[in-house]
């Protein structure tokens, strides 16, 4: 079915990048994170005792080394986010296997994790996979990590989550952690210039107030040009971003801590969004595939409006920690406020035929109560029993509007001057304005414990389980004209209220078994839920009335975690095995008039396969190579859309799931007396993929290859560096995005090669 195995022009590639430069933004780095031979002062390289660095993470929420997790995950530190030239979401995951990632629009981002995810983020449904930020779950990460800025670490975690994390965790999730309060006083600034025009500038600044109080702020802002340029208003779809953040602890008392943080960010996204394929949409008639013609080539168009994106994203979280001597109690509070603005002209043509405005404001509000044990504190048994256990709140509140609108004049005069398009155009045929105006109110308790018991020194077994009782309420309200009505417009309105609610119990059974202290054995079984959907976006009552079932998934694993050589050389791999059941796939559906909605239904059931390599070697002192591979076979096992018009999407493969990804990339770190001069290589496969779960042709996208590549030197105080950077260097293009709505296909393409310096200086 596939061809797997061309990477095109890849010595070109590699050839490209190994004389190109490459870093993309800077981060703090990660004081957990032993020093590693990268970074590592040494007298004389053949005393050199080099080794890997150990990463502590907190997967399973208390801090332990990422090779003791009986989960596979990537943990990237802020120094590594620096060495592997990372700016974002998106570029983080071209390094990462079994992520993908998209956003081609910053309101619309697009995550998958072992093959699942979704390409529909509204008000009335969930993502698959989910994004956390300081322990707080994301339902809207449109912004939340479009600068990395002051990042501790970034984890991600694949395969289901939901005993320890949660509901919607079905996929995987990202858990990123900001920079705490410093106990000794450090700051740093850093500036940079790149081509298309990209400015960035930022630093952190922390530190003790008094011997109880410490304070810490950061802050980020960065302006790009885009890639996509619409040649009637002479914009692009550059991106500019402005993130503030404060932190600070106060020891109430020896044992109790109170943290309080707070975060503010504005990103825009102006231009085009998307390129043409075909004919303009909401056009019944074949009118016309020259006018799809007029928008040139694939990173330009005549837009008859420019189109913006802007999202305000707000959090503030506080908790309080006891560190007893048995136990550690935790108590978070958290609020998120979201808000976003969006118009886009959908025609992608010159003429005022299809535009989109849109409006969504959400209050989040989220607390949590845990309690975990600490070793040699008398609840472990003798620190044979480790375990943890809390309850759950979460309500996410919020209103979301739609406006879709035709300009007939526009149409009327284009086809004037264009007397030659046939079949002749009838007004009739024209999709009239329709506006859908939705609000929601999501209420979800939950109870979950686990713990681990060592059986024997060397084998453990883990318990854990969580319920959940998810309770969705709704209205929704349409006005919308229908198609093949005369003008004036007959509206046509209706009003919607509706509750869903489901409730699930996810148990989670795993097996540890360790023979020696650097090799780890694991197998584990869990399920996982996400929450049933509604169709936010419906113009009818029959799509309104179209509720999709909560998605189930049972979770097969077994691993091993080893390292070799005196921690000279790392060797992770993964083996899983994931059925669903009502799996949420977004479709195109075309009802009777001939109009077509994108909505949210169930599939029968999928299976998803996998394999995840990851291995890191210390070659010599100076040299380090990681590599890592995954192969992922991800299809609907059963997805019978229309039996009465034939319409089967059984053995289909599941959207944005390449078969093959490939990572790998060598940094070279040579000490130059006191200063440092460290080089890096990377290259990302990404194998080929189908966009939309039809399995079309137009759906598919080839396989590609990623070079990237960085210098940087440190000046001998060791606080001051400079870094050049590139991206894509080879040049690649590919397309982000592809999708079919009322005829028209329109399609994302890739960020071109950038490249760049970055200045930085810590004190």
């Amino acid at each position: 079915m596939r061809n797997h195995g061309v990477i095109r022009d890849w010595r070109r590639n590699v050839l490209f990048g190994a004389s190109a430069l490459g870093f993309v933004f800077s981060q703090s780095a990660y004081a957990q994170v032993e020093t590693s031979p990268l970074s590592e002062e040494a007298p004389d390289e053949e005393e050199s005792t080099a080794r890997l660095g150990r990463v502590v993470v907190t997967a399973q929420r208390r801090e332990e080394s990422a090779q003791d997790v009986p989960v596979s995950l990537t943990a990237v530190s802020g120094a590594e986010l620096e060495a592997k030239a990372v700016s974002d979401l998106d570029t983080l995951s071209q390094g990462i296997v079994g992520i993908s990632y998209d956003n081609t629009s910053i309101a619309t981002p697009e995550l998958y994790i072992r093959g699942v995810g979704t390409n529909r983020r509204d008000i009335g449904s969930d993502p698959s996979s989910a994004v956390y930020v300081d322990e707080i779950y994301q339902p809207r990460f449109s912004n939340v990590l479009s600068g990395l800025v002051d990042l501790e670490r970034i984890e991600v975690l694949r395969g289901p989550q939901g005993t320890l994390f949660g509901r919607n965790t079905i996929g995987g999730a990202i858990s990123a952690t900001t920079s705490a309060p410093s106990d000794e006083f450090e700051g740093r600034v850093y500036g940079t210039l790149g081509n298309k025009e990209n400015v960035a500038a930022g630093g952190s600044i922390s530190g003790p107030i008094t011997d109880r109080l410490r304070v810490r702020l950061s802050g980020g802002y960065s302006d790009a040009e885009g890639f996509m340029f619409d040649d009637v208003s002479g914009k692009d779809n550059g991106v500019r971003s402005f993130t503030i953040r404060g932190k600070i602890e106060y020891d109430l008392t020896d044992n109790l801590l109170f943290r309080m943080g707070a975060n503010y960010t504005d990103t825009n996204q102006g231009g085009t969004f998307l390129h043409a394929a075909n004919t303009p949409l909401f056009i019944a008639s074949p009118l016309i595939n020259q006018a799809a013609a007029l928008d040139g080539d694939r990173y330009h168009g005549n837009y008859s409006r420019p189109g913006e994106n802007a999202i305000e994203n707000q959090q503030v979280d506080a908790r309080l920690i006891w560190n007893a001597d048995a136990v550690t109690v935790t108590a978070i509070g958290s609020w998120i406020g979201f808000e976003q603005t969006a118009s886009q002209d959908l025609d992608a043509t010159a003429f005022d035929i299809v535009n989109y405005d849109g409006a969504t404001n959400t209050d989040t509000y989220s607390a949590e109560l845990r309690v975990a044990s600490n070793n040699g504190g008398g609840a472990t048994f003798g620190d044979r029993l480790s375990w943890g256990a809390g309850v759950y709140f979460f309500n996410d509140q919020g209103d979301e509007s739609t406006l879709f609108t035709t300009g007939v004049d526009s149409i009327v005069s284009f086809l004037a001057a264009n007397p030659t398009l046939t079949p002749p155009f009838n007004p009739g045929t024209l999709r009239k304005p329709d506006q859908t105006n939705q609000s929601t109110d999501m209420t979800s308790l939950a109870v979950y414990g686990q713990g681990t018991l060592s059986l024997t020194d060397k084998l453990s077994l883990t318990l854990g389980a969580r319920y959940t009782e998810d309770n969705r309420d709704f209205v929704h309200d349409s006005i919308n004209g229908l198609p093949g009505v005369p003008l004036p417009v007959v509206p046509v309105s209706f009003s919607r209220p509706g509750n869903l609610k489901s409730d699930s119990f996810d148990p989670k059974i795993g097996l540890e078994y360790r023979p020696k202290d650097d090799l780890l054995f694991y197998a584990s079984y869990s399920e996982g839920f996400k929450s049933g959907a509604v169709q936010s976006t419906a113009t009818t009552i029959q799509i309104a009335e179209r509720v999709a079932a909560p998605e189930t998934v049972k979770a097969y694993e077994v691993g091993m975690k080893s390292e070799f050589f005196d921690n000279h050389l790392r060797f992770n791999i993964a083996a899983f095995q994931n059925e669903f059941e009502d799996l949420q796939v977004r479709r195109v559906v075309v009802f009777p008039g001939g109009f077509s909605s994108a909505i949210i239904e169930n599939a029968a059931s999928s299976i998803i396969k996998g394999l995840e390599i990851e291995s890191s070697a210390v070659v010599t002192p100076q040299l380090q190579i990681n590599a890592s591979y995954a192969w992922l076979d991800a299809s609907y096992d059963s997805y019978v859309v229309d039996a009465n018009a034939g319409i089967d999407f059984s053995g289909n493969d599941l959207v944005r799931t390449p078969n093959h990804r490939f990572n790998a990339d060598a940094v070279y770190t040579k000490d130059l007396r006191d200063a440092e001069l460290q080089l890096r290589l990377a290259y990302n496969y990404i194998g080929e993929f189908y966009f939309q779960p039809a399995n079309l042709p137009r759906d598919f996208e080839d396989a590609h290859g990623l070079v990237s590549a960085s210098a940087r030197y440190t000046f001998p105080n060791r606080t001051t560096s400079v870094q050049l950077w590139g991206r894509n260097l080879g040049d690649e293009e590919y397309r982000t995005y592809s999708n079919l709505l009322d005829q028209q296909v329109t399609e994302g393409w890739s960020e071109r090669r950038t490249y760049g310096v970055t200045v930085m200086q810590r004190f």
